[in-house]
């Protein structure tokens, strides 16, 4: 061994490790042609191919794969997942929706007719488990027109495209295709709508107007005065049959978040006009995603804000909004079987607590607002916390708490927030609307002069305390 040439071996290792090529990120082009009940995609894969992938619903065909030693076929399996060979550059799939959409009508799975649907993103589009965030994704489309949450860019010689983050195919939020399409002006943004086939009594302006009237009164609600995001998409289903105004809505969680409603058949104008539905699901667009999920913080924050909301712009009068807190305790707290609000989220869907979860939120959001009013003179509000989590995209539960303390100058979460997780479910809010002065439920109530908090009461009604050219998540 010539030991005197170690160090010349060694500097000729590293050499060769400094020259080795970084190896290239992953990229995805996604190809999808919707046509009348189905989708048509192609995956071309850029990199190296992910060995697993995983599909949001299954389907009844096979998934097909192109590789250096030709075609393979594969099916999902039971949890949806699909391996291919390393190799693998394109993969083909069908996303029939015919079927889908004529048993049954689901946000997510689909919801419409053969020639206009809507669907979650997630459901369609194939995605490898474990992504990574360096990803480069791309959507390319062709066939009936879409609209997805994200602004497309018209292709030379037909379609649409638009270049993606990896988060953004995590969370994709609602997908129509072949809609009747509306496009809503409001201030510092706009909704994009689009309407799914189907009959409605009502005309396209009734409908269009009580999404206006929903979306103004969410800027109410902002320091800044202006919408939370420069475009909003909201696609609309027809409930077949039904009676009631909106049915039923959703968020999902795109960047920005997308939003979907029922609206009935059979809905007259003045009881649409009067629905709460749709304020709901667009005070959504107030706030982040919250990861893990709290419905006590995300549905708590949306059901504060759609009484709020309501009261700033002067739609609803103040005693009928506090009265619809006082209705929301008494109907939360029937709920509640002795356990608290941190357990009742936890058991959500196995309780069916949703009003005692909706509402004990909502109470959790209602004392932070009037104490941070209250310890800044008016400064600072839960306005200000919500605007400053809403450019992170995504937090936890912890980040919002943290917000709230660092507005706060002081640790007003483990004062008033924890408490109202772990004591017996809206324990506070009798007293809350007492010193609010709020006398009796629901279109009954009352307002009684000289109420302990009633000039916070009356800054939370008018927003006296925010200035419309404040910077978001500024205190003025």
């Amino acid at each position: 061994m010539n030991w005197g040439a170690i160090p010349a071996l060694l500097l000729l290792a590293c050499a060769g490790c400094a020259s080795a090529p970084a190896p290239l990120p992953l990229a995805l082009t996604y190809r999808i042609d919707a046509q009348p009940g189905a989708l048509e995609v192609e995956v071309e894969v850029s990199g190296p191919c992910p060995a697993e992938w995983r599909l949001g619903q299954p389907i009844a065909g096979e998934l097909s794969a192109t590789t250096p030693e030709g075609e393979v076929r594969r099916r999902l399996d039971r949890r949806r997942r699909v391996h291919f060979p390393p190799g693998a550059r394109r993969v083909r799939y069908r996303y029939a929706l015919a079927e889908r959409t004529r048993t049954y009508q689901s946000l997510q799975a689909g919801a419409g007719g053969a020639r206009s649907y809507m669907l979650s993103g997630s459901s369609y589009l194939l995605r490898p488990t474990g992504l990574a965030a360096d990803t480069q994704v791309r959507l390319e489309l062709r066939g009936l027109e879409p609209l997805l949450p994200w602004a497309l860019r018209e292709r030379e010689g037909g379609g649409h495209e638009v270049e993606l983050a990896a988060r953004d195919l995590l969370a994709p939020g609602h997908h129509g295709f072949g809609l009747r399409r509306h496009s809503l002006e409001t201030p510092g943004g706009s909704l994009e709508v689009g309407f799914v086939e189907g009959d409605l009594d009502v005309s396209d302006e009734v409908v269009l107007s009580w999404l206006r009237q929903a979306q103004r009164e969410v800027v109410h609600c902002r320091p800044s005065g202006r919408a939370p995001h420069p475009r909003i998409q909201v696609i609309l289903i027809p409930a077949s049959g039904s009676w009631e105004p909106a049915p039923f809505g959703r968020v999902l969680w795109s960047y920005p978040q997308s939003v979907a409603l029922y609206v009935g058949e059979h809905a007259s104008a003045p009881e649409l006009l009067d629905d709460w539905t749709a304020i709901h699901e667009l005070c959504h667009t107030l706030h982040p995603r919250v990861v893990p999920r709290r419905a006590w913080l995300t549905e708590g924050l949306a059901t504060y804000y759609q009484c709020v909301a309501r009261i700033r712009s002067g739609r609803e009068s103040a005693a009928r909004m506090w009265g619809a807190m006082a209705w929301g305790y008494e109907a939360g707290s029937g709920e509640a079987n002795g356990l608290n609000l941190r357990d009742l989220d936890r058991r959500l869907r196995e309780l069916h607590c949703y009003r005692a979860v909706y509402w004990g939120g909502a109470f959790l959001m209602l004392e932070l607002d009037l104490e941070l009013r209250r310890r800044s003179e008016g400064r600072v509000t839960l306005d200000h916390v919500v605007a400053r989590v809403l450019p992170k995209g995504r937090i936890t539960s912890k980040d919002f708490a943290a917000a709230v303390d660092a507005l706060a100058e002081s640790p007003l979460w483990a004062e008033v927030g924890r408490p109202h997780l772990e004591e017996a479910l809206m324990s506070r809010a009798p007293e809350l609307l007492a010193r609010l002065g709020v006398e009796g439920v629901g279109r009954r109530a009352t307002l009684a002069a000289g109420a302990a908090d009633e000039a916070l009461r009356r800054a939370i009604e008018g927003d006296q305390a925010v200035s419309p050219q404040a910077e978001p998540g500024a205190p003025r």
